[in-house]
């Protein structure tokens, strides 16, 4: 068992917009009982039961002070103060926020991240479905596709089944972090869908980021590359082109 004096890890979750991972986030607190960090933000609520972040007006978020971290995105501004952090099990963040967090929390506290992850199509619909006016889906997704282009996780969960599959999947990520009911870590290979990506090369990372094509959460014959984000009739077609989009990231 895990050492009852050592500090519980820090996941953060790390997701495109539109990929759900709040939206797993929040499922899988709520089953388990653990908690997720809400930052504020000036921005206003897409719906009134959206839930994730504490909505203030602009003069309200002004009087804020002592932020772990910052950051402004689409003309508003969003920020966590370390207390928030220190008292959280997840924190959704972005790969920008991952490097501050690695560089300047200080607490002796294990980061463990885990991306959240679907292909471009799954995006786009998920973002117009919510609502979302087509020149904003189409900003975040060019936004994205930068801030995500280097971006390398501990853990990676395709988020394309049902929400349980993506919470169970998230489970075994967290048992296997804080090592609980064994002495030692669960091992990767047991999961479903979630997957240790640091220790593969190219040609193992190609088939991680294929997966079949659903629509209206049926399964298709065809495959896509998450990366190149086009359909291909074969699987070794889709892991062919996402290992180009592999090397070519490297050059």
């Amino acid at each position: 068992m895990a050492n009852k004096n050592e500090k519980k890890p820090l996941f953060l979750i790390v997701g495109k917009s539109g990929s759900g991972k709040s939206t797993v986030v929040n499922a899988f607190c709520e089953r388990y009982g653990y908690t997720s960090v809400e930052s504020y933000t000036d921005r206003p609520k897409r719906s009134e039961d959206e839930r994730g972040h504490i909505f203030l007006t602009p003069e309200e978020f002004d009087e804020l002070e002592g932020f772990l971290a910052y950051t402004e995105f689409d003309g508003h501004r969003y920020g966590t103060t370390k207390d928030q952090v220190d008292n959280a099990d997840f924190y959704i963040i972005d790969p920008a926020g991952v490097r501050f967090m690695r560089e300047h929390y200080d607490e002796d506290r294990k980061l463990v991240e885990v991306l959240i992850d679907v292909d471009e199509p799954t995006l786009r619909n998920r973002m117009l479905a919510r609502g979302d006016l087509i020149e904003k889906v189409n900003s975040r997704i060019e936004h994205d596709e930068i801030a995500f282009s280097a971006y390398v996780s501990d853990y990676v969960i395709f988020n394309y089944d049902s929400i349980d599959v993506a919470i169970s999947n998230l489970k075994n990520i967290v048992d296997s972090s804080t090592n609980i009911g064994s002495d030692h870590p669960t091992d990767v290979s047991e999961f479903t869908n979630a997957t240790d990506i640091r220790s593969k090369n190219d040609e193992e990372l190609a088939e991680v980021f294929t997966s079949r094509v659903i629509v209206n959460n049926v399964l298709t014959d065809l495959w896509i590359s998450v990366h190149v984000g086009v359909p291909f009739e074969t699987k070794e077609q889709a892991i062919a082109e996402e290992l180009k989009w592999l090397k070519q990231k490297k050059e």
